[in-house]
């Protein structure tokens, strides 16, 4: 629950800092990435705008707020009619799903990242967006009924503005950072408990072999073996036995 918490205030903070942005307050290597999308989208390389907007967004998510003419809508529908084309390429799947993912269509996105992780459980992209987008729905369901009860409208149950957008894929990879720092913390623990049962084991066994010990030593000095006790000697005629104390 806490950590679910915490990515969704990270959305929803990076929803109220972000604004429209225009070219000459973006990173001029992101720029030149998105601009690169947009050509490969006028040339219908789908794959190549997809791949051109998430190295222009990793470097600047400014990108988001320069004006794409409809390129990004144009981007949505080509991925969308491949994928219908190709069921099962995982690939395409995770670009369209991706698209939606920036453009603010939850709804859109978490329907295809469930459908992509039938064909693929293990992919670290597709658990951590489900997650994320998972908790955003969530979120937005609290904030309308919360709306609703105090006698608004329909607050937060309509998609984000433009402008908050590209919080949805910062927040899917800072999600994807926490989530990574756990399950190393928790492979740590794990390593350390493990290193916990072995010294305990080592510990009984030397309990056990000093227990051994005692008892073995314990045994040597009841049979006299250990040189304090001197043995009787045998009587001479002249000395009767009893003298030595050994008699009767």
């Amino acid at each position: 629950m806490i950590r679910t918490a915490l990515v969704v205030a990270c959305l929803l903070c990076l929803s109220s800092l972000l604004a429209p942005l225009d070219a000459q307050t973006v990173n001029p290597q992101a720029g030149a990435l998105f601009k690169k999308a947009l050509d490969a989208a006028a040339a219908q390389d789908w794959t190549g705008s997809v791949e051109n907007l998430r190295q222009a967004s990793q470097i600047d998510q400014g990108v988001w707020g320069l004006p794409d003419n409809g390129s990004l809508d144009r981007i949505v529908g080509g991925l969308k009619a491949k994928v219908d084309g190709t069921n099962g390429d995982v690939g395409l799947g995770k670009n369209l799903a991706w698209m939606y993912f920036v453009k603010g269509m939850q709804k859109e996105a978490l329907t295809e990242y469930r459908r992509l992780a039938a064909l693929a459980p293990t992919d670290p992209e597709v658990k951590t967006n489900i997650r994320t987008l998972e908790a955003w729905s969530s979120a937005t369901t609290s904030s309308s009924g919360s709306g609703r009860s105090s006698g608004g409208s329909d607050a937060g149950t309509s998609d984000p503005p433009p402008s908050s957008r590209p919080s949805q894929a910062a927040g899917g990879e800072e999600a994807g950072a926490l989530k990574e720092s756990i399950k190393k913390k928790d492979e740590e623990i794990a390593s350390l408990q493990q290193e916990k049962e072995d010294l305990q084991k080592k510990i009984a066994d030397l309990e056990k072999e000093q227990k051994e010990l005692s008892l073995y030593k314990t045994q040597f000095l009841m049979k006299g073996g250990s040189g304090t006790s001197r043995p009787c000697p045998a009587p001479a005629a002249e000395q009767p036995a009893r003298r030595y104390g050994c008699g009767n």
